[in-house]
C-alpha cells in the first residue's frame, strides 16, 4: 500500500504530466499493442500467402492484386482482434485494482479530494468514517471523530487575501499530516474546517494524545512567503461507542465539542458531553427569541446617567441595551450581546441602537451627550462611517452630543483597518472614547496612535478604591496620562461615596455608577434632566442606595 505522501503526491503528479503535454502512460501502451498486433498479423499473413499460395497463384497466372487485398484483411482481422482481447485485459485489470485500492486512492481517482490542500475533501468523510465503524465493531475497538477548526482564520483572508490564505492552509494540512497516523484520515471539511478520523482505540487516551501533538505542531507561526502568521487551532473530539455509531450524530457531537473549545480560546482541545446538547438547545432557542425579540420590538434601552465630578452636573447618559423576556424575565447582556455577536444578529441591533438612542437625546433638554458602545464586529463592517453619517443625518442631532465607545478588542484585531476607521468616525464630528481603559496590554500604544477624546477607567480598578491600595496608584497614573494627553477621564462603576470622593480628590472628569444613578428607561431619564442641577445629589443618591441591591443584576 502507497505511504501518505506518495497518496498525496500523486494526483499532482498526473497533473503536472497533463499541463506538460506528455502522453498519458495509458494511451501510449495501447498504441504500442496496436502496432504489435498489426506488425505479428502482417508477418503472417505475408508469411502465409507467399509460402502457401504463390506458386498456385503463379501457375493460374491470376493477378497479384488478390494477394495483396487478402494479406490486407488478415492483417486488419488479426490487428483488430488482438487490439480488442488487450483492452478486454486492461478493463478486468483495473476493476481489479479499484476493488483492491486504498480509500485514499479512490478517493483521487474519482477526483473527490479538495484541490487546495490535496486532502480528501468533504465527499469522502462519511464513506470513510462507515469503514472504520465496521471495523470497529470486529476489533471492538472505538473510533475518534476530531473537528478542527483554524481559530481567526477569517482575518488572515481579510489582511493578506485569499492567495495568502489558501497558502496558509496547505501549510496547516502538511503539519497535520505529519503528526496523524497512516491509518488515520485526514480531510478538509471546507473553509477552514478539517476533520481526522482515527480508528484503532481502546480508550480516549489515544485522542488526547492526537489531540495534544496538533496543538504542539501549531504552536510555531505559519511561514507564508514572506509572512509569519501565528495560527492556532480549536478542538472538538467525540468516540464512537455502543450507542451512538451513527456517522451525522458523531459529526455532530464532534462539532458541538470543537464549538465548546472555540468559546475556552485558541489552542485547546474538548470531549463531548452529553450536557452540551441541553446547552445547545437551550443556545438555539434563545437565538430564536432574539430574533423575534428584534421583529417585535422587544429590545428597549436604559440610560446610565453621567455626572461631572467637580460639580455633579449632569452631562448626559450612556445606552445600555436591556431585553425583558417573556418567560425567562430580565436577560444578562452578558449572555445574550455576545450571542448576538456569534450570530451577526449584532449588526441590525447595533444600528437600531444608535438610531434610537440619537432620537431620544434629541428630547434631552441642553446640550446633553448620549454615548453608545461599538461592538468589534460591527468595526467589520466597512460601511460604519457611513451608516453612522447616515443616521446622524435623519434624526438630526448634533454629531458633537454622540459619543462613541470601543474596547480595545476592536484595535487587537486588525489594529491599521480600526484606526482608519476611527479617523473617519471622528471626521464625521463625533468623540471617541476607549471603554475599559487599562484592562489591555497595549493600551498605551494605541492612545499614541490614535486622540481618544476620552478614556474610561474600568470598574475592576474603581472597585476596590481605598486609598494607598494598588487600584488607588493605577487609578491615579491614568488620570495623571488622560490629562497629560488633554483626554477626558471616566470612572465607571462608582458605588460608594468614599469612592467618589477619592476621585474628586485626584480630579477624576466623570463618574458613573449606581451611586450617581442606575440605567433608567427613557421616561426615568427624560425627568431626571428636568431637575436642576443644584438638587441632583439630593435626588439620585437617595434612589440609587435605595434600589443598589435590588437592581445589581441590571448594571450595564
Amino acid at each position: 500500500m502507497p505511504n501518505r505522501q506518495e497518496q498525496q503526491g500523486r494526483q499532482p503528479e498526473l497533473r503536472r504530466r497533463s499541463e506538460s503535454g506528455l502522453v498519458d502512460p495509458r494511451l501510449r501502451n495501447d498504441v504500442l499493442a496496436l502496432i504489435l498486433f498489426v506488425g505479428i498479423g502482417t508477418m503472417l499473413s505475408v508469411r502465409f500467402s507467399l509460402v502457401s499460395h504463390l506458386q498456385i497463384l503463379l501457375e493460374q497466372h491470376e493477378s497479384i492484386a488478390w494477394l495483396e487485398g487478402a494479406s490486407f484483411l488478415i492483417v486488419l482481422l488479426l490487428g483488430t482482434l488482438g487490439f480488442l482481447i488487450r483492452r478486454l485485459y486492461v478493463l478486468q485489470s483495473r476493476m481489479a485494482s479499484v476493488a483492491s485500492q486504498p480509500v485514499v486512492e479512490i478517493v483521487e481517482d474519482a477526483g473527490l479530494h479538495d484541490p487546495v490542500t490535496e486532502l480528501p475533501g468533504r465527499q469522502m468523510w462519511k464513506r470513510r468514517l462507515e469503514q472504520e465503524l465496521s471495523r470497529s465493531v470486529r476489533e471492538r475497538s472505538q473510533v475518534a471523530v476530531i473537528a478542527l477548526d483554524l481559530d481567526r482564520f477569517k482575518q488572515v483572508n481579510d489582511v493578506f487575501g485569499q492567495d495568502v490564505g489558501d497558502a496558509l492552509l496547505r501549510v496547516m494540512a502538511n503539519r497535520l499530516t505529519g503528526v496523524v497516523r497512516d491509518m488515520d484520515t485526514l480531510l478538509r471539511m471546507g473553509a477552514d474546517e478539517f476533520l481526522i478520523i482515527q480508528p484503532g482505540l481502546d480508550s480516549h487516551d489515544g485522542a488526547v494524545s492526537l489531540a495534544k501533538r496538533l496543538i504542539a505542531a501549531t504552536v510555531e507561526p505559519m511561514q507564508v512567503g514572506e509572512h509569519q502568521i501565528p495560527m492556532s487551532i480549536s478542538i472538538g473530539i467525540v468516540l464512537s461507542s455502543s450507542d451512538c455509531r451513527d456517522c451525522e450524530k458523531l459529526l455532530q457531537r464532534a462539532n458541538i465539542a470543537l464549538d465548546r473549545a472555540k468559546v475556552a480560546g485558541g489552542s485547546v482541545y474538548r470531549f463531548y458531553e452529553a450536557e452540551m446538547d441541553l446547552q445547545l438547545q437551550l443556545r438555539q432557542r434563545m437565538e430564536q427569541d432574539l430574533r423575534k425579540a428584534i421583529d417585535k420590538g422587544s429590545l428597549a434601552l436604559h440610560y446610565q446617567p453621567l455626572f461631572n465630578v467637580t460639580d455633579q452636573r449632569l452631562l448626559g447618559f450612556e445606552a445600555l441595551l436591556r431585553w425583558q423576556h417573556a418567560e425567562l424575565g430580565f436577560v444578562s447582556p452578558a449572555d445574550f450581546i455576545p450571542l448576538a455577536e456569534e450570530t451577526g444578529l449584532i449588526m441590525g441591533i447595533g444600528e437600531w441602537v444608535l438610531e434610537q438612542a440619537c432620537r431620544d437625546a434629541l428630547l434631552w433638554a441642553g446640550d446633553r451627550k448620549i454615548a453608545v458602545n461599538l461592538s468589534p464586529i460591527q468595526f467589520r463592517d466597512p460601511e460604519l462611517p457611513s451608516k453612522i453619517a447616515a443616521i446622524i443625518k435623519r434624526t438630526g442631532l448634533p454629531p458633537e452630543r454622540l459619543e462613541l465607545e470601543i474596547t480595545e478588542g476592536v484595535l487587537i484585531e486588525d489594529a491599521d483597518t480600526a484606526l482608519a476607521m476611527l479617523v473617519e468616525l471622528k471626521a464625521l464630528g463625533v468623540r471617541i472614547s476607549m471603554d475599559d481603559f487599562g484592562t489591555g496590554y497595549s493600551s498605551l500604544s494605541y492612545l499614541k496612535r490614535f486622540p481618544f477624546d476620552k478614556i474610561k477607567i474600568d470598574r475592576s480598578f474603581v472597585s476596590q478604591l481605598v486609598i494607598g491600595s494598588e487600584d488607588a496608584a493605577i487609578v491615579r497614573a491614568i488620570l495623571a496620562l488622560g490629562h497629560s494627553l488633554g483626554m477626558i477621564a471616566t470612572a465607571e462603576g462608582v458605588e460608594s461615596a468614599e469612592q467618589f470622593d477619592y476621585l474628586q480628590l485626584e480630579g477624576c472628569d466623570e463618574a458613573q455608577g449606581f451611586l450617581l444613578g442606575r440605567p433608567m428607561p427613557f421616561e426615568y431619564a427624560l425627568a431626571l434632566c428636568k431637575v436642576p442641577d443644584g438638587q441632583l445629589e439630593n435626588v439620585v443618591r437617595p434612589l440609587a442606595a435605595a434600589h443598589l441591591p435590588r437592581v445589581a443584576a441590571g448594571r450595564g
